[in-house]
């Protein structure tokens, strides 16, 4: 059994890679989607400003991230160069963990960089996710994501 310390670590490090590549246009939008959709938990539930998210499955997890990075890419917006530059790992339970992400974004409209951080429950499974992991994101807190949004782009 992997213990949940590593199995997080292992996720925020695969998934930090994956949010990498929204940096490279030429990669298919859709496939990325697909491809970071496998990081979540069925009824993943993100939580921001006093708004509740339920995305049952991760085909409405991927489709939700392709809304958002093609909104983020068009004209007048900050684009997806966007990297996880830091993160904090507390085990809560031998399945559970909160994980801390700091985000970076290099805008690519002329908007000066800026950072925020993201909470996430990471929830260890016995059974390997197909991306080859041991669990995923249960939940997410976005607060601080959608107020430095808000703060840097008008």
């Amino acid at each position: 059994m992997v213990n949940i310390h590593s199995a997080a670590e292992s996720a925020v490090k695969a998934y930090s890679a994956a949010i990498a590549l929204g940096a490279n246009y030429s990669y298919p939008l859709p496939k990325l989607a697909s491809h970071v959709s496998t990081f979540f938990m069925p009824n993943y539930t993100s939580y921001s400003l006093g708004e509740i998210n339920l995305s049952p499955n991760q085909s409405v997890v991927a489709s939700d991230f392709e809304s958002i990075y093609s909104e983020w890419r068009s004209n007048g917006q900050p684009g997806t160069v966007i990297q996880i530059i830091h993160h904090k790992i507390q085990p809560v339970s031998n399945s559970s963990a909160i994980c801390w992400l700091k985000y970076h974004i290099d805008p690519q409209n002329g908007l000066p960089e800026w950072e925020w951080t993201n909470v996430y429950g990471f929830c260890r499974t016995e059974e390997k996710f197909t991306n080859g992991l041991y669990g995923g994101w249960e939940f997410a807190v976005e607060d601080n994501e959608h107020l430095q949004y808000a703060s840097h782009v008008h």
